[in-house]
């Protein structure tokens, strides 16, 4: 090797280190949105614990969650009871027992960011979740972690963030952590 293809040969090292290697670069909150979105109509199996002090045991619960388009997500609780929440744009419908009741989120500022973090994850829509969370990624494209905190500081007073995990373009679970006692966990079924 003469010293010009040498120095070539250094100067390309040099700069395929200081760049980091293609999978490390293409490892960021898009990309790893990109992987695990769903194209709606689509619909994903759960199972939830939710954790409550005033709860000796968490209560589990199983049923399916639906991402129908924009603003549109419906989750079907179907043990140990019944239930379904049908999110339309600025509303949730809850039917349980025969029972139906609407809520109007225009004025619950922390139900809209939760259900905003959920459809922005769900969508792939890194710009949505990044305006609506302040947010740090850990791992690598096969085993990642996503923390998430709300912007909104009176959104935080009661929602203190959210640690999604996935990897190989899989969405394993979401935690939404209310406060250091009372939290719930969702982990999806594989698709299949």
């Amino acid at each position: 090797m003469n010293s010009r293809t040498t120095n070539f040969f250094v100067l390309g090292l040099l700069c395929g280190w200081m760049s980091g290697s293609p999978e490390a670069s293409d490892f960021d909150l898009a990309s790893v949105l990109s992987e695990i979105s769903v194209t709606p109509p689509a619909q994903v199996r759960f199972r939830e614990e939710r954790h409550n002090p005033m709860l000796n045991d968490p209560l589990v619960l199983t049923g399916f969650l639906e991402y129908l388009g924009p603003g549109h997500v419906n989750k079907t609780v179907e043990s140990p009871f019944q239930e379904s929440y049908q999110i339309d744009q600025d509303q949730i419908r809850v039917e349980r027992e025969g029972k139906e009741r609407i809520l109007s989120l225009r004025n619950n500022q922390m139900m809209k960011t939760l259900l905003g973090g959920i459809e922005a994850v769900l969508a792939g829509d890194a710009n949505r979740l990044d305006a609506i969370f302040s947010y740090q990624l850990t791992g690598n494209p096969g085993s990642w972690v996503l923390e998430l905190v709300p912007r909104s500081s009176r959104v935080a007073r009661h929602l203190a963030g959210l640690r999604i995990e996935g990897g190989s373009k899989t969405l394993y679970s979401m935690r939404f952590n209310f406060d250091e006692k009372e939290w719930q966990l969702m982990i999806f079924s594989p698709p299949g």
